[in-house]
């Protein structure tokens, strides 16, 4: 997969593309503001010009809302398909604050459900950093939960609701900050800081699990090749953990999922999930499972996994079904 600008030798993908948006019946593309009648060569021309700030083709009377703006394409280097597309507005007027913001995206009906807008707001958010921007502004409509999803894997949080009458609808408006001081590192077990978290992790689910149905793993057991194990940081603090254990060539299981408990509401837990999603996806996994607890002490994991739409299922792997344990599974 690689990001690029749209080139001439995109004029076949980039019908391909547009087709199939309307062979869904969806014929308009957010992030795409191709006009009828356009050329390739005519599209290339303005997608260009409103990169480098030049508004061309907009009327005397609507120039005063122009904004420089990027489109990005996501192609796969293999097939040169065209996937999805990003357009990423340098700064707001007064009407992209309440609508559009600083970002559009859009992934083509036969693409989706694969990381592939994640991908794309993920890079916008690169552009933003890039220009020195604190946090991009991205809006969608409450009911299109897949990108409320998307939106929130990036970081983003809620700002307001409001009902927009230009558009006859709702809107949810979201702020995803574009930089953090967190990072993100596959870790080797050995940190003081992540012995004494994982050991305060085992002690705890032990405490609140029936004998016999704590499926926590011993820092051992986190060291097996079949895993990978990542730790979130800001500076010197651990933030938290979470691992990626391989079941077959197709699945993979989240284990050891934890936050510093003086650390909460720092976006360490949707960083990491998010990262052990990513890595699913470029392994080609078909699935991710977990397995975790009922009650009150694992409410919270449980909304982060249905966040990102992991749905309840049946026991998976070595796991047998009990009444303790919760089951969920996220296709890929």
């Amino acid at each position: 997969m690689r990001l690029t600008p749209l080139l001439l030798e995109h004029a076949t993908a980039l019908r391909c593309f547009v087709d199939d948006f309307h062979r869904q019946g969806e014929t308009r593309i957010p992030a795409f503001f191709k006009k009828p009648g356009w050329s390739h060569e005519e599209t290339l021309e303005h997608f260009n010009a409103w990169e480098r700030g030049d508004p061309l083709g907009w009327s005397p009377e609507t120039v005063g809302r122009f904004v420089p703006c990027t489109t990005r394409f996501l192609e796969d280097s293999a097939t040169g398909e065209l996937l999805g597309v990003f357009n990423f507005r340098h700064r707001l007027n007064e009407s992209l604050e309440r609508f559009g913001g600083h970002v559009g995206y859009s992934v083509r009906p036969s693409a989706r459900r694969q990381g592939h807008a994640t991908t794309l707001l993920r890079a916008a958010l690169e552009r933003g950093r890039d220009l020195g921007l604190p946090g991009l502004v991205v809006t969608c409509a409450p009911t299109n939960e897949g990108s409320a999803r998307t939106i929130e894997r990036c970081g983003g949080v809620l700002r307001d609701q409001y009902y927009l009458e230009t558009e006859g609808t709702d809107v949810n408006r979201y702020w995803v900050p574009v930089a953090s001081p967190m990072e993100l590192k596959i870790d080797d077990l050995s940190h003081p800081a992540v012995v004494e978290l994982l050991e305060m992790h085992f002690g705890e689910m032990h405490a609140h699990s029936p004998a016999g149905e704590a499926h926590v793993l011993r820092i051992e057991r986190l060291r097996d090749p079949s895993l990978t194990f990542w730790t979130a940081w800001e500076g010197d603090d651990l933030l938290g953990c979470g691992a990626l254990r391989e079941l077959g060539a197709k699945a993979g299981e989240i284990k050891s999922m934890r936050t510093h408990p003086d650390r909460l509401r720092r976006g360490a837990a949707r960083a990491i999930l998010l990262r052990i999603i990513e890595t699913a996806v470029e392994r080609g996994y078909e699935r991710l499972s977990l397995e975790t607890g009922s009650g009150p002490v694992f409410d919270a994991a449980v909304g982060l996994y249905g966040s990102f739409g992991f749905q309840p299922g049946s026991a998976f792997g070595e796991y047998r079904p009990n009444e303790f344990s919760r089951f969920f599974h996220l296709a890929l």
